[in-house]
C-alpha cells in the first residue's frame, strides 16, 4: 500500500535502486545490492575518467596536460570548438548548397547548446531555461565566451 509507506520503510538498497534507475541504467536494473553498488561505482569512475582525460583535440588550450576541463576552461574550449565547427562543417555545407538555413560561418553563427551542462533540463521539467538563475548565469557566460571568440577570430560581427 503506497499511501501507508513511510521513508523509514524503504531500505537503503531500495533507495539506491531508485536513484540508479532514475539516473539511468545500462541495460537492466542490477539484481543484488552488491551489483548495484558496483554498477554505481563504475559509472562514477567512468565519469571522473572522462573529465580527467578529456581530449581537447584541435581546440586544445594552453596547459592542457594535467588540467581538468571544467568551469571557465570548458567554456573557453567549447566556444573555440563551436567557432571551428561554424568555419568548417557549417560553412562547407552552406557553400555547397546542402542546407536550407542561413548559418554560413561568416555572417551567421550557430552556438550548439546540446553539450552545455544543464541545457534543456528546465524545459524538460516544464520550466523555461531562464527561470533557474544558476543556469541563466552559466549560459550567459557561454554566450559571452562564444561572441568573444567570434570577434577575436573574425572581427566585430
Amino acid at each position: 500500500d503506497v499511501d501507508s509507506l513511510r521513508v523509514d520503510d524503504v531500505k537503503d538498497s531500495e533507495w539506491l535502486a531508485t536513484f540508479i534507475y532514475l539516473c539511468g541504467v545500462a541495460k537492466k536494473l542490477p539484481d543484488t545490492e552488491s551489483e548495484m553498488w558496483s554498477y554505481f561505482g563504475e559509472r562514477y569512475k567512468k565519469a571522473i575518467h572522462e573529465l580527467v582525460y578529456f581530449d581537447e583535440a584541435d581546440d586544445a588550450l594552453p596547459d592542457a596536460d594535467g588540467t581538468v576541463i571544467l568551469g571557465p576552461r570548458y567554456v573557453e574550449w567549447y566556444c573555440k570548438f563551436n567557432v571551428r565547427l561554424n568555419r568548417t562543417i557549417c560553412k562547407k555545407a552552406y557553400d555547397a548548397g546542402k542546407v536550407g538555413h542561413a548559418i554560413d560561418g561568416e555572417k551567421v553563427y550557430l552556438l550548439d547548446c546540446k553539450f552545455i551542462p544543464g541545457f534543456g533540463k528546465q524545459v524538460a521539467d516544464g520550466l523555461t531555461v531562464w527561470c533557474f538563475s544558476a543556469f541563466y548565469w552559466w549560459l550567459s557566460y557561454i554566450y559571452a565566451g562564444f561572441v568573444t571568440e567570434v570577434n577575436k577570430q573574425f572581427g566585430n560581427k
